[in-house]
């Protein structure tokens, strides 16, 4: 399923407001499932992580009951379903920049889109309204304005690797390079869809639809 995310670029001032905002259980708390490590499963209420390296999450086993700590050490995903239907994934993966390089330890990522091929967004605050919109808050980065890293994980591979970056700012050069080259690297299979890739008919700012076409190729292919 396909989960939309707007990128939301504000002041300095209001990240760091957001930052240091406390959930609370009236407005955060959504009906939902924990995927432990173990294979086990919880179902209950839960916020979602507002840090990717949030050490712990909040659970309530009902609407009414205390609030719990999970460690995030124990958790393999997270699944929530806001007022409105809309469903959002989280999951605790670990990571790298490509393959052989330095793998690092296990951080919250929000899933752009789920499948053979898994697609993550990486920022530094996430939130999810009551009204199920969710949201993913950078720090500016000076003159390269705002990004947004993406990470690519496929089915049965355990590292979850940097595939794409995009920007709020129309300045930022090069993004279409990392993308073709990453094009490359993790969807070679699908020839024709690298093509459209190389020739800019699909570009960094088509992410969710890139990893749509790459998924449906791969499932006709079982």
């Amino acid at each position: 399923m396909t989960l939309k995310i707007k990128l939301s670029l504000v002041l300095l001032l209001a990240v760091t407001y957001l930052s240091g905002q406390t959930i609370l259980p009236k407005e955060g708390f959504f009906q939902g499932t924990v995927t432990f490590t173990n294979g086990k499963i919880k179902t209950g209420y839960l916020a979602a992580p507002k840090h990717p390296k949030d050490n712990s999450v909040l659970f309530k086993a009902d609407a009414n009951a205390k609030t719990e700590k999970i460690l995030s050490s124990t958790i393999d995903s997270l699944k929530m379903v806001t007022d409105d239907g809309s469903v959002f994934y989280f999951e605790n993966v670990v990571y790298a920049t490509k393959p052989g390089s330095k793998i690092k330890d296990r951080i919250w990522f929000f899933v752009a889109v789920k499948g053979y091929a898994t697609l993550y967004l990486f920022t530094d605050i996430y939130l999810i309204t009551k009204k199920g919109n969710a949201y993913g808050v950078n720090r500016g980065n000076g003159n390269m304005g705002t990004m947004y890293f993406y990470y690519l994980r496929k089915k049965n591979q355990k590292v979850a690797y940097q595939f794409a970056e995009t920007s709020e700012s129309w300045g930022v050069m090069n993004l279409n390079a990392v993308l073709k080259q990453a094009a490359a690297q993790y969807l070679s299979e699908d020839a024709d869809l690298v093509d459209k890739i190389n020739k800019k008919e699909l570009t960094h700012r088509d992410l969710e639809e890139i990893i749509h076409i790459y998924n449906e190729y791969m499932d006709k292919r079982k």
